[in-house]
This record gives structure tokens, C-alpha cells and sequence, in this order.
């Protein structure tokens, strides 16, 4: 789900994907395993 800014949620659209930096961090690996338990589709940047 993607959630507007007038909080209505919308189903994530086909393709879309969350990247996250910073995977060796507290807030980065926490969003990964909640993007995980959800089912939420996303990839770790590199930099």
C-alpha cells in the first residue's frame, strides 16, 4: 500500500519499488525487515 499524503491508501503500483540506503544501519535495516514482513517490494542501494 502506498499511502497519499491525504493519507488515503492506494495500492503500490506494478514495477514500483522502495530503495533503501544504508542497510547496515539501525534505520535502513529496519525499514528493509518492514518492507519484508509486508511484502512490500524494495533493493538496498549501493553507494
Amino acid at each position: 500500500m502506498v499511502f497519499e499524503a491525504n493519507g488515503n491508501a492506494q495500492p503500490l503500483a506494478l514495477g514500483l519499488r522502495l530503495l533503501i540506503y544504508g542497510r547496515t544501519g539501525c534505520i535502513g535495516g529496519l525499514l528493509g525487515k518492514i518492507c519484508q514482513a509486508q511484502g512490500i517490494p524494495f533493493a538496498y542501494g549501493y553507494g
